[in-house]
């Protein structure tokens, strides 16, 4: 009898009702970093492709489609990290020009033989830690050369274009003065640090 087991992991949220502490991950299996998330957390990790993350379905696909060639057709997954020197800015939505090119890089290096899956970790730039950078991880079937080949190659594509992943944040008197030449109203302004994600707490009155 063979058994596969896989999981699902998703990110706290400010406006979750049960309070995420630093105790929380110690208390479970503790704090993972690089190396040893793809040592513990599993045979092959794959992550999300898009952003806002509305690719559960097809990622949920991909890991079953993993799981039964693991069961049927005995592919061992193999995996190799590459952490990028690099904080990856707000430009992350893959409906906007340049993240749909890193998309497609991606796609291109899951095509090649031997290759099984490959992520993008963009890194979340606005985290409170100490490590915070951007990474690739790409799985192969029991070869691990190959699989570091292809993480390299990725990161090296990514890190070369750094400055297309920064996105322009203009001051609120700028903002302000292309508002008005658009002529487009109601405006909404926002503060992108206080961000309910890393914790904020959403009420910055900064701006007024």
């Amino acid at each position: 009898m063979r058994i596969a087991t896989g999981g699902i992991s998703h990110e706290t949220s400010t406006f979750t009702t049960v309070p995420t502490t630093i105790a929380s991950p110690e208390e479970r299996e503790g704090f993972q970093r690089g190396r040893e998330m793809l040592d513990n957390y599993g045979d092959a990790l794959i992550g999300r492709e898009t952003y806002p993350e509305v690719d559960m379905a097809p990622r949920g696909r991909e890991c079953a489609d993993v799981i039964h060639r693991m069961l049927s057709e005995d592919l061992k997954p193999t995996m190799a990290l590459n952490q990028i020197p690099l904080v990856w800015g707000m430009n992350q939505v893959t409906a906007h020009p340049q993240m749909p090119q890193a998309i497609s890089y991606l796609h291109e290096i899951e095509s090649r033989l031997s290759v099984v899956c490959a992520s993008i970790a963009t890194c979340y730039p606005l985290a409170d830690v100490p490590n915070i950078c951007a990474s690739v991880y790409v799985v192969t079937d029991n070869n691990q050369e190959l699989a570091q080949a292809c993480a390299d190659e990725l990161a090296r594509w990514i890190y070369e274009r750094g400055e297309n992943w920064q996105l322009h944040r203009p001051f609120t008197s700028e903002a302000i003065r292309i508002a008005e030449s658009e002529g487009r109203f109601p405006v909404i302004f926002a503060d992108r640090d206080d961000n309910t994600g890393d914790g904020s707490p959403g009420d910055s009155t900064g701006m007024l």
